[in-house]
């Protein structure tokens, strides 16, 4: 069986990715871009996932078409994405989906590989829906995943105030450790795309509890990302709100309250995570502390030991005052300095 419960732990590695990578069984629908990007970033950097899986992976193995949402959180947590995927799923082709003005703003090669392999959203609900429709008809005899963040930004501060500020004014409950969701977006793909099942994935970083690495374009020039992700996977109700769902209005409030449930669990990692830190950073303080008083202590004893080498000289000769006085020496570096 390929279901796994909902504790089961998986720590993949820069080895193992390098492993997956090279092995033609799980690259089938890997376009070159990706598995170089998988390549060379994790060539300089050592990542480390946590993996939480509550999916049925021999249903959604043997499904045509398979959406996952997550949380945004910075510029390099959609290739732990794609990684997973491509793990869990290794039949399936991946379909990235941003939007279009990212896409046109990226570097000459990457903009043309994002173009020709992955979704590029206007922001126009028709033209959108008929470019998706393109889309799904050139993979329509392949099994597919798409990856979109309902989001629609990573979080980082500029973007949380235009969040808060679109729930001000729309009285909207204010979100904690994610962004207001965009609903045009995700509606567009549901209708379009119209998925056998939607993986709900949910991303935090346990060496970021500040959330403050790699959500800037100048991090990747001072290699500053997270490396510890922890991924939690699991089935979500996504196509039932959508098609309870009368209108954009409607599916709209009802993503909101869906992403209140994705924010109040993001809240809690993070808390989690928090505690941590700071349980480490009073440990490191009592120790530091402890070591502080410890030499001080020392360094009386040594002061004294001091004293007694002139008398040493003095009462047993040259050579017995030299080594001792070597010995205090010794004292002094190793268990004092």
């Amino acid at each position: 069986m390929l279901s796994y419960g909902f504790y089961n732990y998986y720590i993949l590695t820069k080895d193992k990715i390098k492993s997956i990578i090279n092995n033609n069984e799980f690259a089938i629908d890997m376009n070159k871009f990706i598995q170089k990007t998988y390549y060379y970033t994790n060539k300089y950097m050592d990542w480390k996932h946590t993996l939480r899986l509550d999916l049925d992976l021999d249903k959604m193995n043997n499904s045509q078409r398979l959406l996952l949402i997550a949380n945004h959180s910075n510029l390099t947590d959609f290739i732990h994405l794609f990684y997973l995927m491509n793990v869990l799923f290794p039949d399936h082709k991946i379909l990235g989906v941003t939007l279009k003005m990212f896409g046109d703003a990226c570097i000459p090669y990457v903009s043309k590989e994002l173009k020709k392999h992955h979704i590029l959203l206007e922001g126009n609900f028709e033209k959108d829906k008929i470019f998706i429709e393109d889309r799904i008809n050139e993979n329509k005899n392949k099994k597919t995943i798409m990856l979109l963040f309902p989001e629609g930004s990573m979080y980082k501060q500029s973007y949380v105030k235009k969040s808060i500020d679109w729930c001000k004014k729309n009285n909207l409950k204010m979100f904690k450790e994610t962004l207001c969701p965009r609903s045009k977006g995700l509606y567009t793909i549901l209708s379009g795309y119209k998925p056998d099942y939607v993986i709900q994935g949910l991303l935090s970083f346990k060496d970021d509890p500040d959330r403050v690495k790699g959500n800037e374009y100048y991090h990747i020039l001072e290699n500053n990302f997270p490396l510890l992700c922890d991924v939690e996977l699991y089935e979500s109700n996504m196509n039932d709100i959508f098609n309870s769902s009368n209108d954009l209005e409607d599916f709209e409030k009802k993503l909101y309250d869906y992403w209140y449930i994705i924010d109040d669990k993001i809240v809690r990692k993070y808390n989690s995570i928090r505690k941590l830190h700071k349980t480490i950073q009073e440990n490191r303080q009592l120790f530091y502390d402890y070591g502080h008083h410890n030499n001080k202590l020392l360094m009386d004893i040594y002061n004294y030991m001091i004293l007694i080498v002139p008398f040493i000289y003095y009462k047993y000769g040259f050579k017995t005052g030299t080594v001792t006085a070597i010995l205090i020496f010794l004292f002094y570096k190793y268990y004092v300095n």
